[in-house]
């Protein structure tokens, strides 16, 4: 039977869908990050092997090296906000969140956490620290400071998806490469420019 492939974790080539290009989507919203003024950017990522992690981690070494600024990526078990929570928490320990202008992360729910974090520990977001996500939760646009993130189109992938596999049932067409969704960066109060 015909059917369309939609997986955040796992990609095969021998199968098409609908998605983003996440290694472009993250090494855009690095050079934004970078553009307020950020010199210290910490990339939080999960340690689970999945493809999407490894081109949004690729995306923001990419943009790093491109503008010669040094790398700091920091592992997290999971993916939750109570992860991203204890990251920071490991993180301040071990280095000091006061080391870095930004934290990027993997997720909106890692960044999340961050927030949290800060909160808790009196780390003013963004003026001593800013933090960006990526996912486009609802909780994002929710939580204060409002997070930054690059916004996943979540409905246009599912809609795009099932237009394509109706018309491939009905022989109009067949499903014979990926098709690429754009992607925008949500601007919001957890970054801002960085002025002297």
């Amino acid at each position: 039977l015909p059917y369309m492939h939609l997986d955040r974790f796992y990609r095969s080539n021998d199968y098409h869908t609908v998605s983003i290009k996440y290694r472009e989507a993250m090494a855009e919203l690095t050079d934004a990050i970078i553009a307020l003024g950020n010199q210290y950017i910490l990339y939080m990522k999960t340690n689970k092997n999945f493809y999407i992690g490894q081109y949004k981690l690729l995306g923001y070494e990419d943009s790093m090296k491109a503008l010669q600024k040094e790398a700091l990526t920091f592992n997290v078990d999971q993916n939750s906000t109570n992860d991203g929570y204890e990251a920071a928490a490991e993180y301040d320990r071990e280095h000091g969140l006061s080391n870095l202008s930004a934290v990027i992360t993997e997720t909106d729910d890692l960044a999340i956490g961050v927030i949290n974090y800060c909160y808790d520990h009196d780390i003013q977001v963004p003026n001593d620290l800013q933090i960006a996500g990526f996912g486009g939760t609802k909780l994002g646009s929710i939580i204060r400071p409002r997070l930054t993130t690059v916004i996943e189109p979540y409905y246009d992938i599912g809609a795009i998806a099932m237009r394509k596999l109706t018309k491939i049932l009905q022989d109009d067409e067949k499903m014979d490469e990926t098709i690429y969704l754009p992607t925008q960066i949500a601007e919001r109060e957890s970054t801002k420019k960085i002025t002297n």
